[in-house]
């Protein structure tokens, strides 16, 4: 009864307004009212069924389904428009950014060339187009080279893992340690280079490599400054409901500049589209840890480590919520460093402030299912609590970041870590900001 009443309302409004103006005026006024009233689909397609020509009656419709999620629909929607004038401003616009979004280059291009020759069209939407097919010349690059450098710094306040009581490794053998808690400064900086090849076939394969080197330097840390040295080779192929992604990776890390330890590994991942705007991701990942010696015994930590992780993802309007599960199993050399690790994280990113701001969480259990000697019978069993926040933001206009744009990282983490181990409890957290700037 309730939803023929408001049926009913928006008739008589809409009926009043064109008889009113008498022309077919593009005022978005019937757009808000179809939207503020909670208008479904069926109801609105109802409407622009009793005046089909009218351009503003099937706009408020494929915003409701671009709202919905239904690009297939909108598009049809908007196209109708165009078939009785060809030169409406606002179909084209939208048709456009659709086709954009959809991935359809080729009909997004069409539609952008079509609006720069619009009379009507101003030097915004001039500009709009103009973005558009900047973006599709560069998207259809056969080889594209591109990469950033980072720079800054920030506050660990317990990088060296002190706890009374701490389990420590002590030459080759375990022992205990107690370790002072205290704050370290320190600076970080990061380069990437990327090369990214598209192949010539109809599914937009792309082959990529990657090189990136990462420096952290710490003011005092009596273990040293880290560095990584990491190149990475993937492919993507997108098939007709998924993506499937494969890279192969290898990393160096190294302190106070001496080798510490070499990770050798591969990675599949496959997303696929759920519904309307939720996906998931299954990813695979197999690595070689072989540590370099630098004060530990390196033949207890060398072993193959396996992961299996899945994330699912769904946007709305104001924010993105995600969600994993995973499991990960080492095999050391050593029976006491084998173990498997169950993960289960979220997180959320929104842009109602300036920029995209992200809260992230995560909850883990290490189990080790052979004793250790040096701690008796005890079954070693660690849990891991993590907690994120990030925001990016652009330097250009001081709101959501572009991409390729130079932006502002700030980012906070607090970390606690407790284990059945007697005594060994760990607070730890980190504050830094960052600056990226893209070539």
């Amino acid at each position: 009864m309730i939803n023929k009443l408001i049926f009913g309302v928006v008739i008589f409004v809409l009926t009043g307004f064109i008889l009113s103006t008498g022309v077919r005026a593009q005022d978005t006024n019937i757009t808000d009212l179809l939207e503020d009233l909670d208008v479904s689909e069926q109801q609105a397609f109802d409407l622009v069924f009793q005046d089909p020509d009218n351009p503003s009656l099937n706009i408020a419709l494929a915003k409701i389904q671009l709202r919905q999620g239904n690009y297939k629909a909108a598009i049809g929607s908007l196209e109708r428009i165009l078939i009785g004038d060809p030169s409406d401003l606002n179909a084209n616009i939208l048709l456009m950014q659709i086709n954009m979004i959809t991935g359809n280059h080729i009909d997004a291009r069409r539609y952008a060339l079509r609006l720069r020759s619009l009379d009507n069209a101003t030097d915004e939407h001039i500009a709009a187009a103009n973005q558009i097919i900047a973006k599709i010349e560069a998207e259809n690059q056969r080889l594209v080279l591109s990469g950033f450098y980072s720079l800054g710094g920030g506050f660990d306040d317990n990088p060296e893992g002190g706890s009374k009581g701490n389990r420590a490794l002590i030459g080759n053998s375990n022992g205990v340690s107690t370790k002072k808690v205290q704050a370290e400064e320190f600076m970080m900086s990061s380069l990437l280079l990327d090369m990214t090849y598209r192949l010539n076939n109809q599914s937009q394969s792309q082959v990529n490599m990657r090189l990136i080197q990462n420096w952290r330097d710490y003011n005092h840390y009596n273990n040293g400054d880290l560095s990584s040295t990491s190149a990475i080779f993937g492919i993507i192929h997108d098939l007709q409901s998924f993506r499937l992604g494969a890279s192969l990776n290898s990393s160096h890390i190294a302190i106070n500049e001496s080798p510490y330890l070499n990770i050798y590994g591969g990675e599949i991942n496959i997303t696929h589209r759920l519904a309307s705007k939720l996906s998931g991701t299954l990813t695979t990942a197999l690595s070689r840890h072989v540590y370099k010696g630098h004060q530990v015994n390196a033949t207890l930590p060398t072993g193959h480590n396996y992961m299996v992780r899945y994330r699912i993802a769904k946007t709305n309007n104001i924010a993105r919520l995600g969600g994993y599960v995973s499991t990960a199993y080492s095999d050391a050399t050593a029976p006491w460093q084998r173990h498997v690790t169950h993960r289960i994280g979220g997180d959320l990113s929104t842009d109602i402030m300036p920029g995209i701001t992200t809260l992230a969480a995560s909850y883990s259990q290490r189990h080790h299912d052979h004793l250790n000697p040096a701690f008796g019978n005890t079954l070693r069993r660690d849990i891991r609590r993590d907690f994120t926040l990030t925001h990016h933001i652009g330097l250009r206009h001081f709101s959501t970041p572009q991409p390729g744009e130079t932006r502002l990282t700030s980012r906070a983490n607090i970390r606690n870590e407790s284990s059945t181990i007697a005594n060994y409890h760990r607070n730890s957290g980190e504050v830094s900001i960052t600056i990226t700037r893209y070539f």
